[in-house]
Formats: structure tokens, sequence, C-alpha cells
């Protein structure tokens, strides 16, 4: 059982057979992304004390259960503003090469995953995909999968456990940065040199022929 199913446990047994009391949200709607430092505090200690990314996401969702739930949608508002500023060709070539394929659905699950790294490798990869090479070890091969689609889903998750509300009801006219969902691909996977030339140590380690 995960935090959450814990936690709505928890509710009904101290509430015996009285109905759930859910909190009710202070505001109608909020624009505000949590503050990029206490965003990348939260994802590093959840990181640094788990050892998957199951444990990782029930650390945040417990992290969130305690704060404001204005900080529970600027969680996912600041996730959202990360993830569209390396919604990139290049990025996408990386996940394509790591991943052995890469959909579209894939290259933001993908995104996340590398939000989940943590602010250093997220910042290494956001100025070159390539540096991701720099922080993966030896176990790591194109037998595995990078990608950590549940991220998403955390802030939406303990919004409704605590309220039985929607959170997409409460996000306002947010800017969280511009993003073009048709790129234009500068690399071809029938042309695996192309791929090759932007990310060369990742391809080194990732791609068979």
């Amino acid at each position: 059982m995960g935090f959450l199913g814990k936690l709505f446990r928890k509710k009904k047994d101290n509430q015996g057979s009285r109905s759930v009391q859910y909190e009710q949200p202070d505001f109608e709607t909020t624009n505000d992304l949590m503050q990029e430092e206490q965003f990348w505090q939260l994802v590093g200690e959840a990181q640094r004390n788990s050892s998957n990314m199951d444990e990782q996401e029930a650390l945040l969702q417990q992290s969130l259960t305690t704060m404001p739930l204005k900080d529970v949608v600027g969680f996912y508002s600041r996730t959202e503003q990360l993830k569209n500023a390396i919604y990139t060709s290049e990025m996408w070539c990386a996940g394509y090469i790591m991943n052995g394929g890469c959909s579209d659905d894939m290259f933001e699950y993908f995104l996340l995953w590398v939000i989940s790294c943590g602010r250093e490798v997220y910042e290494a990869a956001k100025e070159n995909p390539d540096n991701l090479d720099n922080y993966l070890t030896d176990d790591d091969n194109w037998e595995k999968h990078y990608d950590f689609e549940s991220f998403n889903y955390i802030g939406i998750e303990v919004f409704e456990a605590r309220t039985n509300k929607d959170l997409y009801d409460f996000l306002g006219d947010m800017d969280s940065g511009d993003v073009d969902l048709d790129l234009e691909l500068n690399w071809d996977e029938d042309e695996p040199e192309t791929m090759q030339k932007i990310c060369p140590k990742l391809f080194a380690r990732f791609w068979e022929d």
C-alpha cells in the first residue's frame, strides 16, 4: 500500500463510520509556481533518502501532504515549467538513444525522469543532453528504461487525497514556459549518425546496431 493509500486508511480509521473530512482550498485558482529552490530541495531530499522511484514518489507525497494546498498546486506547476524548458530536439535524441525508441508520451516521461534526478543532473542535461552520460553507472544500459511517468501525478494525487477535488480546476493561467509540441527534429532515427553527432557519449553507451 502506497503512502496515500495509508493516509486514506488512517483517515477512515480515525473517523470511524463518519464521512472523511476533506480540506477546503482557500483560493479559487493560483498561477504561482513553487519556488525553484524549494522544489529542488524536496526532490533532492526524496532522491537521497530513496533507493527507487516508488520510494522517491512516496517521500514526495509525504512532504506535500503537510504543505499548504497552494504549494501542492505549485509543485505541479513547477514540474510543468521545468519539463517544458527541456522539451527540445536534442533532449528527445537523448531519450531515444537511452530508451531504444521514444514516442511523444515516452519523451515526456523521460523528461520527468531527468527532473527526478535532481537539480545538478537537470541543469547539466539542459546545457547539453549528452551530459547525462556523466551521471550514469556501468549498470546503465539499453535494457533499462529511463522514464518516470508517475512523477507527473504526485501533486495531482496529493491534492485529490486531501480535498477530494481535481487540481486542474484550481490552476490559473500560469506561464510555464513556451514549448513547441511540434518539434522539428534535427536528427533521424533511420540515420543513426545524426543522433551520434548530437549525443556521442550516450550513443557509444547505448546504441546497438
